[in-house]
């Protein structure tokens, strides 16, 4: 039986929050729901993380909604 990788989990076509429609409606501030998803598997990150050009690191969260359903899930257990 072939196993599954952590990639092929997440549908590239599903439903994907930003981290302000999820603080909108879990009631919590944007920066919580960022900490929360920052280092989860599956979390599409755009832009740079760490950067050496002296601008401010800035990067933006697209999150499943398989991830957003595991960290719910997890959460209320």
């Amino acid at each position: 039986m072939k196993e599954k990788s952590a990639f092929s989990i997440h549908e590239p076509l599903e439903r994907h929050y930003s981290a302000q429609e999820i603080a909108e409606a879990w009631g919590l501030d944007p920066s919580t729901v960022r900490r929360v998803f920052q280092e989860r598997p599956g979390v599409l990150k755009i832009g740079k993380a760490a950067r050496h050009d002296g601008k401010r690191e800035y990067q933006v969260l697209r999150i499943p909604e398989s991830v957003v359903r595991q960290v719910y899930r997890e959460r209320t257990a």
